[in-house]
């Protein structure tokens, strides 16, 4: 008879959460208890109030709760496998709806703070390196927003073919490109240096302009455009084409002298 009432308790709990989140616009709901609606959804006939504040004391707030390591949620008393894995699809459903949102939504990204805000969304409070790519027209107006490529805590590997194909297939004029540094430290390592540079020589055989690549950590940004990076890489491929455009003009000159000979006369 106990555990009948106990449950019809958690039952009428239940209800008048989901009656509260329903009817409000969430302001004047505190975080445990929108925590603690969300795992009900997860978590049947239990009181779902002592993870939820387990949770939100281990790690601060319901976005860090649904961005924190798999592993360091599985650690947390009350949440198994199963939790785990719905805490972290349902993430993957926000950020899907966001970045949805954001390529819906007619878009100017021409200014540094313009393009790091943007990105801002999508990047700042990932535990792993993420690459992704904002495809422009010429009047800077936002096409789409492609995720290029998943990596580690420090390491992720670009498919520059890959991005060709998307710029084609997006009819971009500029391009605009960013990733996350999850360490805190933004700025750029020479590999970012060198992959920004053959970005930036690809993009260049299409006709298309590599206008900024944004470095998101934390709090902190990194813009090759602002620090004048972008430019020196530009200069560097430009002199790059010049020497080769040089060597194939002396091959050219070098080997231009050679012997006709007419194996019969003109007619007169």
């Amino acid at each position: 008879m106990e555990t009948k009432d106990k449950n019809q308790i958690h039952e009428n709990h239940r209800k008048r959460l989901q009656n509260l989140i329903y009817n409000s616009n969430l302001e004047n709901l505190s975080e445990i208890q929108i925590l603690e609606y969300i795992l009900t959804l997860f978590i049947p006939r239990k009181d779902t109030n002592p993870l939820a504040h387990a949770l939100l004391n281990e790690f601060g707030s319901i976005s860090d709760v649904f961005e924190a390591n798999y592993n360091r949620l599985l650690t947390i008393k009350g949440v198994g496998v199963s939790t785990a894995v719905k805490i972290k699809s349902l993430c993957k459903i926000f950020h899907y709806t966001i970045e949805q949102n954001k390529t819906k939504n007619s878009q100017i990204l021409s200014t540094p703070s313009q393009i790091i805000d943007f990105f801002n969304t999508f990047l700042s409070k990932k535990t792993n390196e993420e690459f992704y790519m904002a495809s422009l027209t010429a009047k800077n107006e936002l096409i789409k927003v492609d995720k290029i490529a998943d990596g580690n805590v420090n390491k992720i590997t670009i498919d520059i073919r890959k991005i060709s194909e998307l710029v084609i297939k997006n009819n971009a004029s500029l391009v605009v490109i960013a990733h996350n540094h999850p360490d805190g430290n933004p700025q750029p390592s020479v590999e970012d240096i060198g992959a920004t540079s053959k970005i930036f020589s690809a993009l260049s055989v299409l006709g298309v302009g590599l206008l900024d690549h944004i470095i998101i950590a934390n709090n902190s940004f990194f813009s090759f455009h602002a620090y004048g990076l972008l430019n020196h890489i530009s200069e560097t491929e430009q002199t790059k084409h010049n020497k080769l455009s040089n060597k194939i003009y002396s091959y050219i000159v070098d080997n231009s002298n050679c012997e006709i000979q007419n194996s019969k006369t003109m007619p007169n």
